[in-house]
């Protein structure tokens, strides 16, 4: 197991950039390791996460704070831990809309899945994640007993699945959709899977339909709860016939706050090897 263990000295060095601009006890090394010290005895007690954790509201949605000191350190030092073991990561915002642009640019004929879950942080069950973990047996039972007691207070303020806000929410949800992630990018049909969240494209051969898209869908080991949108504006499939030599907007979608505007027409681009690239650019939204 590749983990810091919960002693004080590992939790005063738990501290972020983002921390130190909003907390000034962490700015200040006595009062950092008096945090730090009384982080550690609280952990072993089983009481750091006693009444730390406060609800605030973002853009209408319940979202969740970590209000003391001691108890993000705690958090920093779970969620690094939980990193270490599962290599968990984030995709980067910037370099998914390069790489689905570059994509787009093709000429070549290709479908275009635009899905999106439900109330994505929410749904997950945490029952199910804490099974998971324990039965990888990856992380150490410190780790777990910390999740636990974690879980044990989201349960008291009355927060679902995952909350949004926290650190950790991001980290475990990338986990928990790992095997999908996996099964739909190594699909034959699969040309290029991207999933920012709960915002999901995926461009295909022609081969993969809409329909035969659902059918994968439902054999992807989406973790337990989690659904899909059927309708609405974050659901797209189009086919996108070769680029022919004509001016026009053959099709257009929405991801990540850009709208994609798919051409008909197509430019002869590079110098000692020249090839064909559809024209057109991504407008933020």
């Amino acid at each position: 197991m590749n983990e810091k263990a919960y002693v004080a000295g590992n939790l005063r060095k738990a501290v972020r950039y983002r921390n130190l601009i909003k907390i000034d006890d962490f700015k200040d090394h006595t009062t950092l390791e008096s945090i730090a010290t009384l982080s550690a005895s609280d952990i072993k007690s089983n009481a750091i996460w006693n009444g730390a954790i406060s609800n605030l509201k973002v853009k209408g949605k319940d979202a969740w704070t970590i209000s003391k000191p001691k108890a993000l350190l705690a958090h920093n030092l779970l969620v690094s831990n939980i990193q270490r073991n599962y290599s968990t990561r984030c995709n980067d915002r910037k370099f998914t809309i390069q790489l689905l642009l570059s994509h787009l640019k093709d000429s070549y004929n290709y479908s275009v899945h635009r899905l999106d879950i439900k109330s994505f942080y929410e749904s997950f069950d945490r029952r199910e994640i804490l099974r998971k973990l324990k039965s990888d047996s990856t992380l150490s039972t410190k780790s777990l007993k910390v999740l636990e007691s974690l879980f044990e207070e989201l349960n008291v303020i009355g927060a679902k699945g995952l909350p949004r806000g926290l650190g950790i929410s991001s980290t475990l949800s990338e986990l928990m959709m790992y095997n999908f992630d996996s099964n739909i990018s190594s699909l034959k049909e699969v040309l290029l899977y991207a999933r920012f969240v709960d915002d999901i494209i995926v461009i295909s051969t022609p081969a993969l339909n809409k329909s035969m898209m659902a059918q994968k869908l439902i054999e992807s080991g989406l973790p337990h709860v989690l659904e899909f949108h059927n309708t609405g504006d974050k659901v797209f499939f189009s086919q996108v016939e070769k680029a022919p030599n004509k001016k026009g907007k053959l099709t257009s979608f929405d991801f990540l706050g850009y709208e994609f505007h798919i051409e008909r027409s197509e430019t002869t681009v590079g110098k000692n090897i020249e090839f064909k690239r559809r024209n057109g650019l991504p407008i933020v939204c």
